[in-house]
This record gives structure tokens, sequence and C-alpha cells, in this order.
């Protein structure tokens, strides 16, 4: 498994290490394996807003408007 390290301020280093029953390192995996699709769909939200706003410009109408993609990613 690949490392990566990160910067807390003192007070945050603190506090985790008066908590030291806790898994620092299994929070913050589960943190970013949560965070993953969800930023994977705002990519594509954008992508699709872009396309559509490049499609206004060359005169050509979008096959679904950017509005209705987000809401459905967004549910």
């Amino acid at each position: 498994m690949p490392i990566i390290s990160l910067r807390v301020s003192d007070k945050q280093k603190k506090d985790m290490e008066n908590m030291k029953w806790i898994n620092w390192s299994e929070i913050i995996r589960s943190t970013i394996e949560d965070l993953i699709p969800s930023l994977k769909h705002q990519d594509l939200a954008k992508a699709v807003i872009i396309s559509d706003l490049l499609r206004q410009k060359k005169g050509n109408e979008p096959s679904m408007d950017a509005l209705s993609i987000l809401r459905t990613w967004r549910n």
C-alpha cells in the first residue's frame, strides 16, 4: 500500500495524540474513499457545463442541458 503524508496544525497533532485509541489512518483512508466518487461526479458535471457552453457558442444545440445532468448526478 502506498504511503502519503499530510500536514496538520500543532493543535490538531496534540489533539490527535491525546486520543491514541483512534485509528487516524483508517479515518483518513475512509474519508478519502468516500469523497472520491463525489469529486469524480463534480468533474463530470463541470465537463458537461463546459461542453454545453462551447456548443452554444458554435450554435449547436446540446443533447441534454447541463442543469438536468447536474441534478441527476446530485441525486
